[in-house]
């Protein structure tokens, strides 16, 4: 900025500075009890995962905020909500969810091989893809794109869902 001060001391109020300051603190204590207790069940390693995408984006939103980048800021903020979406919803079934959670993520991991070796110019690339294939006995025709782990809705269809089982924080 022309005046030299720093984004935050402009944009921010104090309360805001506050709250930011106290979710950085918890934050930073949750990274740290994280790597003296791991994860030892699959409903917690994708608790693990959330956790660290949703400290991770906020870990930017503030840099942004701080820079000037309230917009982009903002953008990362629906990352953060739909993670807290989808945890309301996965504490429901937490051992069922996290099944299909991991098989949401093997199938998109293999549709992108499969999109690899449909697009690329490399056979190399090619054979080693279709060389996967063929080991792990998968069939690329079979894959079936699906929207995210929880099925093909929108985010605002897991809101519905959640409302309509009054699964609330």
């Amino acid at each position: 900025m022309a005046n030299g001060e720093p984004q935050d001391k402009i944009l921010m109020s104090p309360a805001l500075t506050g709250i930011c300051n106290i979710v950085l603190t918890l934050a930073e204590k949750v990274r740290k009890d994280l790597l003296t207790r791991p994860a030892n069940k699959p409903a917690h390693l994708v608790l693990v995962y959330w956790f660290a995408k949703a400290a991770k984006s906020y870990d930017a939103a503030i840099l942004l905020w701080r820079n000037g980048y309230w917009q982009d800021a903002a953008m990362l903020g629906r990352t953060i909500l739909e993670i807290a979406l989808q945890a309301m919803y996965f504490r429901r079934e937490p051992e069922r969810f996290a099944a299909e959670f991991f098989a949401h993520e093997t199938l998109q991991r293999n549709i992108l091989f499969k999109d690899m070796a449909e697009h690329t110019e490399s056979d190399e690339i090619r054979g080693e893809i279709q060389k996967f294939f063929s080991e792990q006995n998968l069939d690329p025709a079979a894959f079936k794109r699906q929207r995210n782990w929880w099925g093909n809705g929108s985010i605002w269809d897991l809101v519905e869902e959640i409302r309509k089982q009054n699964i609330y924080v």
